[in-house]
């Protein structure tokens, strides 16, 4: 037993070193990071290799004599995992690699405010098999799926998701129902600290942002935190719901604001609805009337919008300090139009807010970053447990 679990552990650790490398690392350069020996390296990766965990890549141009080292690389187009997420305006699902690649997508645009859980639960398992079974996903191996959804969730269950009128669903006993999600792992989080997860992974391989506080929502506001690339606050969602947090008291452009929750000020349907726009207006369209200047209850809605956001952030700030705050979703688009409301009210409320206060940055994910995280999510866990997850039986021996 003792020798099993050693094993776990050493197979663990190298995949860890393959899959946490800024670029593709040879069988040499593992042995110096991990202390274990050339054998156990060399044997670990070949299971990983036949597992079809991890890749080859070519080797560089040879620069003296000997054999040429072919890096290794996490596995493309081998084992996937399915991201879910259901918002107010959206069902989405996703298929991502092991080498984070999403090899399918599907987003079906729809209203499900007050909605019907059975109903909506029907229409993402549907969805769901569409992309488990269409031809994006012939030849992968589906390691399991997560849903993400914006509200409290507790194990399999969602608590409340206000915006979407639910309390107390069992969601995963219902979509565990069906044949093939039912039949791989099956995990439930909050939409906030999945997208970002999300955002951290990817700015890990373009930007190298380690450490943010995450503000994202479109109709429902969430906050998260991010520390050297981990997430600190609570996945379930029972934390960083800023979206509910009552706003106002102060005076914008010589009127005073409305107590409100932050949602109703900057949730794109509250601030089509000020605005005096259709419901269906994307929020692209509304960022284009606003670089226009051409709807003055615009101008006013993003102004208290700006107000809003920049109180609730600065609270923020003096409980956790981090160097950056990304925005995501319909935050990320309204930001060049609220920006500079959020750091006058940093610059204000923060103790050397005058003299050092965190970055305002866009999201670098898409609107869906949750169920992109979501999976990312089931892949570290299959890594952490690679031996259970990804290699077949037989692949260790030898």
């Amino acid at each position: 037993m003792r020798q099993q679990s050693l094993r776990h552990s050493n197979l663990a650790l190298v995949a860890s070193h393959i899959f946490t490398a800024d670029e593709p690392v040879s069988r040499a350069q593992i042995v110096a990071a991990s202390g274990l020996t050339r054998a156990t390296v060399s044997r670990l990766v070949e299971a990983l290799l036949a597992a079809a965990v991890v890749e080859e890549r070519e080797p560089p141009p040879s620069r003296g004599a000997g054999r040429p080292v072919r890096p290794l690389a996490p596995a493309a187009g081998t084992h996937v995992a399915l991201g879910l997420e259901v918002n107010t305006t959206s069902l989405g699902g996703c298929l991502v690699d092991l080498a984070g690649n999403v090899v399918a997508e599907r987003i079906v645009d729809g209203d499900y405010f007050a909605s019907d859980p059975t109903a909506v639960l029907a229409d993402l398992a549907t969805l769901a098999v569409a992309l488990l079974t269409g031809p994006s996903a012939s030849g992968l191996r589906h390691v399991g799926s997560h849903v993400s959804l914006p509200g409290a969730v507790d194990r399999g269950t969602i608590v409340v998701a206000r915006k979407l009128g639910w309390h107390d669903v069992d969601i995963l006993g219902r979509l565990g129902e069906n044949a093939r999600l039912g039949a791989r792992p099956l995990r439930l989080g909050s939409v906030g600290p999945m997208s970002a997860l999300a955002e951290s992974r990817y700015r890990e391989t373009s930007s190298g942002g380690g450490s943010f506080a995450w503000v994202s929502g479109d109709n429902s506001v969430g906050s998260s935190i991010i520390v050297d690339g981990q997430l600190i606050t609570d996945v379930k969602g029972w934390d960083g719901n800023v979206g509910s947090i009552p706003v106002g008291g102060t005076v914008v452009g010589g009127r005073p604001l409305q107590r409100h929750a932050l949602d109703d000020y900057v949730g794109r349907r509250a601030l089509l609805r000020r605005a005096g726009l259709p419901p269906t207006t994307t929020i692209e369209e509304l960022a284009e009337i606003a670089h226009a200047g051409t709807v003055p209850a615009l101008q006013t809605a993003l102004s208290d919008a700006g107000a809003a956001l920049g109180d609730v952030v600065a609270t923020m700030m003096t409980l956790v300090s981090t160097p950056v705050v990304v925005f995501g979703d319909t935050l990320a688009a309204i930001l060049p139009f609220v920006g500079d409301q959020v750091d006058v009210a940093l610059r204000q409320r923060l103790p050397a807010g005058h003299v050092v206060r965190p970055r305002l940055e866009a999201s670098i994910t898409s609107s869906h970053a949750a169920m992109r995280g979501g999976a990312l999510s089931i892949l570290e866990e299959a890594l952490a447990d690679a031996e259970r997850w990804l290699v077949r039986p037989g692949d260790l021996s030898g």
